[in-house]
């Protein structure tokens, strides 16, 4: 059963499964030989202690996916929780769902997979063959495309006459449609489009489908993009079967069309609905209330929060818990703990995103001749990157790849050279068939139908010359006198072996498959349509990687069947991929090694970026204590971009830190010097000056930074919470030198210009005793409260609270609150204190 086609194809599949095998072996090797660890919420199945539940539910998620793919009505950004309830027991509806599914995966692959005589067999009728079987001859074959019927083959040698047999000269008209048929350069077959498609779907999901280990979620859309692929390009071939079956006269075909063109209008206005969910966080945890309530409403309350819409978010908070009454977190957000995400976002608001000019220094530059020719320039470089993968980087912004200034830069070549190769692979793909036969045409001689057939099988890179052989004696052999080919008869045997073989694509079809593959996805990092936040990023690499792949493939196939078959030729050539494919196995898993860890990858990335690599190995040794090496690291980031002021900060807070104070200052000017909007390099200058003694300077600082504009602005929010910070300190400064009214006025603008997330329960304390010096005991008693409601174990606060209820007279309450403080810190001295002199 499994001859020819199928035992190439089977072979195929266990090297693909072996390949695949072992990088999931070493991707569980560098996992520490164990899966991810997630928690019970993220994949109620897998923690389901029913052996039932869990294999039903695993087998009825793919159908999930499917069915997103088919009917996109239910969308949303978390399928996590109860979204998709378990299928506990085999009465449970679903798993026809199930069934179904699997039974229609079987039925496409074995249609994809069945064996050229099991195809012939499924188009005789009533024990005769048409003249569609040999894939060539015929009204039609198995991609669509309809040919005249010539060359008939007997079925029977005995009893066929020459009657049936095709004169050896055919009409010029009748040359001439046989001629067109074939030069036109035949479509993939529907049989090989429905197993790539198939593995187009199923093998990018295989790592979501919880056959190997678990995984962090239930349904997660973004695992269905390639997928989508295969299920498009399925979606077409079954449409062009079916248009090729219909038949010519009448409306079937017009009906097929006009309902094709809706189904691409209504996938497309349901794209335009669901991108205008993504415009911000409030829009698109709307849009998942109906699929994950209890994450959508939680979700939601957090962005109303941030808004300040107190009332709707503490509503939104109480519809998660009706819907999921266990959520510590939605629990711990309702009772009014510091909140600490960031505001919500208001989408692009019409225009496009911006970025910091080190993101991307050509988008910055005022040269239009050096934004041109860099712009130009950069997707060379991701194709080198293909080629070439030897240096790879995290990442590639500031000086990583200098600008193309000036024509006169070599790069320009490298420039020209990749446009002029993507035209070439263009034309070549895009040619029309009558260039395709003007350039296989001998000069100055007539194409016989002999020569038509042999073009028509070189177009394929698949025809051999058996193929040929064979037309030509059947071709020449055949005389009216004759009843049957007889010296044919065997040659004949083998052409129909060769034309029952279903055509790999034409190489042409491939190659614009792959540019498109390579070029679509890409267009988005181009800076065509708006400047974007790098200069060249791996991660857009990916889908155009697979077009790559595809390239690489059919020019190695294209060379192969050119080179000839004595001689070592091709095994030379067979060798070279081999060593081909084992070179980029070992660079990935080089690769993948750097990627273990923070540390390694930011030392694999400081030949390509050193002063980015640098800085963020400082941090990372930073945090592993190794203060030295850390500090060295910085210096050597500012080695080579001296203008760095996150960098100059860093630097100044671990020497602030290791308490070298003066040389802290010191980075902490150049760092203003470099960004004079840094809050947080003024909120740190200012500390040090009061700790110096230097108080008016400190003043000064602490002014400067509240007077900062909120434009253009690295981060917003952390430069608020610096902002408040200055303020703090500069109110604080001025209670310690006695002048309350003004440390009054410099609190209430903290408080004014306090982000949300700012922890203000030691400015709220620190007003209070303000009104406490100014003997304003009820607003003091008031901003206790509050430093006391913002966070209930602050110690301080009940402290001075019940210093202020002592003076009121009110011992009895002034003493619970001493013995709350003591009992929140029994190792605090002056706890005893207070509590003493109550």
């Amino acid at each position: 059963m499994f001859q020819g086609k199928n035992i190439h194809l089977l072979l195929n599949v266990f090297l693909l499964a072996a390949w695949g095998a072992v990088l999931l072996a070493g991707r569980l090797y560098w996992m520490g030989n164990k899966p991810p660890n997630f928690s019970n919420s993220d994949n109620p199945a897998a923690d389901s202690p029913s052996l039932l539940a869990r294999t039903l539910t695993f087998f009825y998620l793919p159908s999930v996916n499917v069915w997103l793919l088919l009917c996109p009505d239910m969308l949303s950004f978390d399928w996590s929780m109860d979204a998709l309830p378990l299928v506990r027991s085999l009465a449970d509806w679903r798993n026809l769902q199930t069934l179904a599914f699997y039974s229609g995966l079987l039925a496409l692959a074995w249609f994809g997979l069945r064996t050229p005589q099991q195809k012939a067999k499924g188009k005789e009728t009533n024990g005769k063959a048409h003249c569609t079987s040999n894939g060539r001859n015929g009204h039609g074959n198995s991609n669509g495309h309809s040919y005249p019927c010539s060359d008939p083959e007997p079925t029977d040698n005995h009893h066929h006459h020459h009657a049936h047999a095709e004169p050896p000269h055919a009409s010029g008209a009748q040359n001439g449609t046989r001629k067109l048929h074939e030069m036109r350069t035949p479509l993939p077959a529907t049989e090989n489009v429905v197993v790539f498609s198939i593995g187009l779907m199923a093998i990018p999901f295989l790592p979501a489908t919880n056959l190997f280990f678990y995984v962090g979620f239930v349904v997660a859309e973004r695992v269905l993009y390639i997928p989508s692929m295969g299920f498009c390009l399925l979606v077409a071939v079954g449409l062009r079967s079916l248009y090729v079956r219909l038949p010519r006269g009448g409306s079937h075909r017009t009906v097929l069309l006009g309902c094709s063109a809706a189904l691409v209008l209504v996938f497309g206005v349901k794209t335009v609905l669901r991108n205008r969910d993504w415009r911000n966080e409030e829009m698109l945890y709307k849009s998942g209330i109906y699929v994950n309530p209890a994450k959508a409403w939680g979700n939601l309350g957090n962005v109303l929060k941030n808004q300040g819409k107190m009332e709707e978010a503490e509503q939104a908070y109480r519809n998660a818990l009706y819907y999921r009454r266990n959520m510590a977190d939605m629990l711990y957000n309702l009772l009014g703990g510091p909140f600490s995400w960031p505001a919500a976002s208001t989408g692009w608001g019409n225009k496009p995103p911006n970025f910091s000019n080190s993101d991307n220094p050509a988008a910055d530059s005022p040269s239009l001749l050096a934004r041109t020719l860099t712009f130009f320039y950069l997707p060379s470089v991701n194709v080198w990157l293909l080629l070439c993968p030897d240096m790879l980087s995290f990442d590639w912004s500031m000086d990583a790849l200098p600008l193309v200034r000036s024509l006169a830069d070599w790069r320009n070549l490298q420039t020209l050279a990749f446009y002029s190769g993507l035209l070439a692979l263009a034309w070549f793909g895009l040619r029309t068939p009558q260039q395709k036969a003007k350039a296989r045409r001998p000069t100055g001689r007539r194409i016989a139908p002999l020569t038509a057939a042999m073009d028509t099988a070189t177009a394929t890179d698949t025809a051999t010359p058996a193929v040929i052989r064979s037309r030509l004696i059947t071709t020449t052999t055949t005389t009216p006198t004759q009843s049957h080919p007889t010296p044919a008869a065997p040659r004949t045997a083998t052409r129909k072996l060769h034309e029952m073989r279903t055509p790999l694509p034409a190489t042409e079809n491939v190659v614009v498959f792959s540019i498109g593959l390579m070029a679509i996805p890409f267009l988005p990092a181009t800076n065509l349509f708006f400047y974007v936040g790098f200069v060249v990023a791996e991660r857009v690499l990916y889908i155009p990687s697979m077009g790559f792949c595809l390239l690489v493939a059919v020019g190695l196939r294209s060379l192969y069947v050119r080179l000839p078959r004595g001689g070592s030729h091709r095994t030379v050539l067979l060798g070279c991929s081999a060593a081909l494919v084992l070179v980029f196995g070992v660079k990935t898993v080089l690769r993948n090694r750097d990627w273990r860890n923070e540390e390694m990858l930011y030392k694999s990335g400081i030949y390509v970026n050193p002063a980015k690599a640098w800085g963020n190995l400082g941090n990372v040794l930073k945090n592993q204590g190794k203060m030295e090496e850390a500090e060295q690291a910085y210096r050597n980031a500012l080695y080579y971009r001296r203008n760095m002021a996150d960098m100059l900060y860093n630097l100044g807070l671990l020497l602030q830190e290791n308490n070298k104070l003066s040389e802290a200052l010191h980075y902490y000017k150049l760092a203003i010097g470099s960004r004079p909007t840094l809050a947080s390099a003024y909120l740190n200058t200012g500390i040090i000056q009061m700790n110096q003694g230097r108080l008016d300077e400190a003043k000064r600082t602490f002014l400067t930074c509240a007077d900062i504009p909120d434009e253009n602005l690295k981060d917003p929010h952390a430069h608020k919470s610096s902002v408040t910070s200055c303020l703090y300190n500069l109110g604080k400064l001025l209670h310690e030198q006695g002048h309350q009214e003004e440390a009054l006025s410099v609190y209430k603008e903290a408080v004014q210009k306090m982000p949300r997330q700012f922890a203000p329960q030691s400015l709220y304390n620190m007003m209070g005793e303000a009104y406490m010096r100014l003997n304003k005991l009820e607003e003091a008693s008031h901003w206790y409260r509050e430093s006391l409601r913002a966070k209930p174990d602050h110690i301080p606060a009940h402290l001075t609270y019940g210093k202020l209820l002592a003076m009121k007279g009110q011992k009895a309450e002034a003493e619970k609150y001493f013995l709350k403080a003591i009992q929140l810190d029994p190792t605090k001295g002056n706890c005893y204190m207070h509590y003493g002199k109550c």
